[in-house]
């Protein structure tokens, strides 16, 4: 299932001897080059997944830690422990952003979009409210951060949209004035 602005974490743990396991969750904000504080998000968890708002974080790479125990089915003395902190995980909220709409030789527009923190996974424009239709990018490929794209030629007057979509699903329509 998916939720705007929700992430999910899953992982796999087995204990040797079978007993149930728990599970304490935390994050600290950068990649793991500098010393941050670990803040915790969950203790005592017993599912193998966990979700949560990531709207509740602002923009920036991430790395949590799992910690898992058998201190449930143990005396405190016996309890094993073992902990794994993920590779970085970028939360992304903010759309991708217009550059330089300029309009080129054959009378199309070529419109430059970047993003801060994720590639563009998509872009469409409209004219006049017709259907969406694929952007082209510049170089072949939307793959990047920054893309020029290029919009086919259109007549004074028209009303061109362009949506853009980066990987983390935040999407962005702009209006792109021909007469530019």
């Amino acid at each position: 299932m998916w939720k705007l602005g929700y992430q999910t974490l899953r992982w796999s743990a087995v204990d040797p001897n079978g007993d149930d396991l728990v599970y304490d969750l935390s994050f600290r904000l950068g990649d793991g080059s500098a010393d941050t504080e670990w803040h915790k998000m969950v203790d005592d968890f017993e599912e193998d997944h966990y979700s949560f708002d990531a709207l509740s974080l602002p923009d920036g790479t991430y790395r949590f830690r799992l910690r898992v125990s058998d201190r449930k089915a143990n005396d405190p003395a016996s309890a094993l422990t073992a902990e794994r902190i993920s590779e970085p995980v970028v939360i992304d909220h903010t759309p991708p952003a217009l550059g330089k709409v300029e309009k080129a030789k054959d009378g199309g527009l070529r419109a430059t979009v970047s993003d801060a923190a994720s590639p563009l996974r998509e872009a469409v424009y409209s004219v006049n409210t017709a259907d969406w239709l694929p952007a082209q990018a510049a170089d072949g490929l939307l793959d990047g951060r920054t893309e020029t794209l290029l919009i086919p030629p259109v007549k004074p007057g028209d009303l061109v949209m362009l949506r853009v979509t980066d990987a983390a699903n935040n999407v962005i329509t702009f209006q792109l004035n021909p007469e530019r």
